[in-house]
């Protein structure tokens, strides 16, 4: 296994070894890896494109994964206190309204 950070050098040296529809491909990620003989299933030359997240240090799948793992502090959702009333009467509350100016286009 061979990573790949995918930078300008990166970028210059795959045109060398793959054709350009693979290239196009190649551009989407910021790592790769690089698989170039499995012994055991007997794939060769295969890429995974990996997301580097700066937060957390991690190789992602996609750009926006989100995982939560149990060792992780996950906030606890509260509720907001209402502090209006709950029994207003609307037929008591008089409504004003904007008196149009004569000069207004409509």
């Amino acid at each position: 296994i061979i990573v790949h950070r995918n930078n300008s050098d990166f970028q210059r040296a795959i045109n060398d070894y793959f054709p350009k529809e693979k290239t196009i491909t190649l551009q989407d990620c910021s790592n790769y890896l690089e698989v170039c003989k499995n012994r055991d299933l007997g794939v060769m030359d295969y890429f995974v494109g990996l997301h580097y997240e700066v937060e957390s240090k991690r190789l992602l799948n996609e750009p926006f994964e989100n995982k939560n793992y149990g060792w992780q502090d996950i906030g606890i959702q509260s509720t907001i206190p209402l502090t209006e009333p709950d029994n207003l009467n609307f037929e008591d509350i008089e409504l004003t309204y904007m008196q149009p100016k004569e000069d207004d286009p409509f």
